[in-house]
C-alpha cells in the first residue's frame, strides 16, 4: 500500500501545482480584464477629445480666416501708405525744384532788366 500512499501523495502535490498554476492564470486573466477596460476608457476619451477638438476647429478656422482677412487688410492699408508717401515725395521734390527754380529766375531778373543792360552797355 506503500505505493498508492506514494501515488496519491504524487497525485495531490500536482493538483496544488495545477491549483496554484490556476490561480496564476486568473491573476493573469483579471488583470488583463483591468487592462482592457483602460485601454477601452482611454479610447472613449479620445474619441471625446476628438470630437471636441472637430468642434473647436470651426470656431478657430473662423478666427484665422477674420485674423487672415484683417492681415490682408492691413497689408493693404500699407501698400496704399506707401504709395502716398512715394507720391508726397515727389511732389516735395518737384515743389522744391520748381521754389529753385522760380528764386532763380527771381534773382536773375533784376540783375538783367532793361535799365542795367542799358547801363551796362553805356560803360562799354
Amino acid at each position: 500500500m506503500g505505493s498508492l500512499d506514494e501515488l496519491m501523495n504524487r497525485v495531490t502535490m500536482q493538483l496544488k501545482e495545477v491549483s496554484e498554476k490556476d490561480e496564476l492564470v486568473m491573476e493573469g486573466i483579471q488583470k488583463l480584464d483591468k487592462c482592457c477596460l483602460r485601454v477601452k476608457r482611454h479610447r472613449v476619451d479620445m474619441q471625446n477629445v476628438t470630437e471636441e477638438l472637430r468642434e473647436k476647429m470651426p470656431a478657430e478656422q473662423q478666427n484665422r480666416d477674420l485674423s487672415t482677412y484683417e492681415l490682408e487688410k492691413l497689408a493693404d492699408k500699407k501698400r496704399r501708405f506707401a504709395e502716398k508717401n512715394d507720391q508726397m515725395g515727389s511732389l516735395a521734390k518737384n515743389l522744391t525744384v520748381n521754389f529753385n527754380e522760380s528764386l532763380m529766375e527771381m534773382m536773375i531778373e533784376p540783375l538783367q532788366s532793361p535799365s542795367t543792360m542799358n547801363h551796362a552797355i553805356y560803360i562799354y
